[in-house]
């Protein structure tokens, strides 16, 4: 089923009368506080699902018919307000884009907000975990953040550059034993993937784009040699 732009402002900005703004993103993410493990990796999967579609797909839903991107200068540079009056019908296709990517980041905030931390801080603090029915979610949900062909997803990715691999971004994704099951190797690996295939990888270094290339080219269950032989002999 596609979601359309005004059913994500709906949940996200609550911009129908009778139903206070926020409300219906504050009971989803408050899930996250259930101390029932298959519940947050739930709530993760959903957010995952709402980023997976793409902001073309917003926008088109939005129209029984859609028509062309607006490419006009003045419409492109138009500010677009996202608050309880905005109506999706009278704003041109770009601005509809704008609109969907400032829902989609305004979702991932709210995770943070519900946990009251920084919300890639709490995904890779559960992608370490050893808990498969939250592990697996949140580092499908880094995929999906990785995946946003425009970049943001990436920047906000990346601008972790901590001291240690649970707050480093970076380090994270080329640590190949952070997964020791098949499942855990692919999700890791459609991670890895993203990076790779998004448009937008150009605005990174060009050493972790190398390093990135490298990865995929080893392949989902690559071990480094020494960690092979260590395997074995176990």
């Amino acid at each position: 089923a596609v979601i359309s732009l005004t059913t994500l402002q709906l949940v996200v900005e609550g911009t129908h009368s009778g139903i206070a703004p926020g409300q219906m993103l504050s009971a989803w993410m408050g899930l996250l506080t259930n101390s029932k493990v298959e519940m947050i990796g739930a709530v993760l999967q959903s957010v995952a699902v709402v980023l997976d579609q793409t902001d073309e797909h917003y926008v088109t839903a939005s129209h029984p018919h859609p028509t062309p991107f607006v490419t006009d200068q003045a419409s492109t540079d138009a500010k677009m307000e996202v608050g309880h009056h905005t109506d999706h019908g009278l704003l041109p296709e770009l601005g509809k884009r704008e609109v969907v990517v400032h829902i989609k980041k305004r979702l991932l905030g709210a995770i943070g907000e519900a946990k009251r931390t920084n919300t890639i801080s709490y995904l890779m603090k559960l992608a370490l975990q050893p808990i498969e029915a939250t592990r697996f979610p949140a580092v499908n949900l880094l995929r999906a953040i990785a995946a946003q062909p425009s970049g943001w997803g990436l920047q906000m990715l990346f601008a972790h550059q901590g001291a240690s691999i649970d707050s480093n971004f970076y380090e994270y994704v080329i640590e190949r034993l952070t997964e020791y099951c098949k499942e855990g190797k692919d999700h890791k690996f459609a991670l890895i993937q993203a990076v790779a295939q998004n448009p937008s990888r150009g605005h990174l270094p060009d050493e972790v784009n190398q390093k990135i290339d490298v990865m995929v080219q080893q392949g989902a269950y690559y071990l480094p040699p020494m960690v092979e032989l260590q395997t074995m002999e176990g």
